[in-house]
């Protein structure tokens, strides 16, 4: 759905939403984005609540109770520059589990591929300064060679033009309007803050009407993983989205380990999405 008001400036535009949307007082701060210096020369990022080392493969794993779900996340070596930063590119393949066996098979149905990218500040917070997303609407009648992948044409804004089975809606970069809008260019955000603290939020990042992901902190607490074990004092954060109400996740970091679990809640139904394994 389009806005139906003027964009005065971002951070007015956030409170505006979130205000609209979350109907309550923050027990935090909104997180100024302004004045952060980045390292022209490095795109490490060790900040220990999300650490992403080159060549790291972390699997994620769901079960909706119908079907079974992967989410493979690498961290991958080269390096791109986004809007003059220095981004670490992360691949995220997101893919139907068919025989439910917790690993990529022959059969495997790929729903969407993702190249993030993230840049560390000298303060060490962790920046979202862009992603390449296509999803794929497969023909189901096409047998073994492709199935049905849930993204409506009607509903995808942008369509690729090479392909028009790809669906490329998300899609953004600092500093630029790849779709078209017309609106503004998108703006980075923060994905992890160095110092995470109770109700700090911040934007994560904003494309008018494309991609305007907000996070907030909302406690410390001990989690139970179902393959990688217990941890004590793990950050809880809360991500939502003001272009889709009603879509909220919940995500549990670990210091020294990064994301753990993820509560995906919509339509009043949660969804766990469980850290399997993690290789170096």
């Amino acid at each position: 759905m389009k806005k139906t008001f003027n964009i005065v400036t971002k951070s007015s535009v956030i409170l505006f939403a979130m205000t609209l949307l979350q109907g309550q007082v923050f027990a935090g701060g909104l997180v100024d984005l302004e004045g952060f210096v980045f390292d022209g020369s490095s795109a490490t990022i060790d900040n220990p609540w999300w650490p992403l080392a080159p060549g790291e493969i972390m699997t994620y794993v769901a079960d909706d109770g119908e079907e079974c779900f992967l989410d493979i996340v690498k961290v991958l070596g080269p390096t791109v520059v986004v809007n003059e930063v220095i981004a670490r590119e992360v691949l995220d393949a997101e893919l139907i589990d068919v025989d439910c066996s917790q690993n990529v098979s022959p059969g495997d149905v790929l729903e969407e591929i993702t190249l993030d990218w993230y840049a560390q500040d000298t303060a060490g917070n962790i920046w979202y300064v862009g992603e390449d997303t296509v999803a794929f609407n497969w023909d189901e009648d096409a047998g073994e060679e492709g199935a049905y992948i849930d993204w409506d044409e009607e509903e995808c804004d942008f369509i690729d033009l090479i392909d028009p089975e790809i669906c490329r809606d998300g899609s953004w970069e600092d500093g630029k309007d790849v779709q078209g809008i017309g609106e503004g260019n998108a703006e980075r955000g923060i994905i992890m803050l160095a110092e995470p603290g109770h109700g700090d939020f911040y934007s994560q990042e904003y494309y008018p009407d494309a991609a305007e992901d907000m996070g907030k902190v909302l406690n410390f607490r001990r989690v139970d993983t179902p393959f990688v074990g217990q941890f004590d004092n793990c950050l809880k954060t809360k991500e939502w989205n003001p272009l889709e109400p009603g879509s909220v996740e919940h995500k549990f970091y670990c210091y020294g380990i990064g994301l753990v679990l993820v509560e995906e809640n919509a339509g009043g139904k949660t969804l766990l999405v469980d850290l399997f394994s993690i290789d170096h």
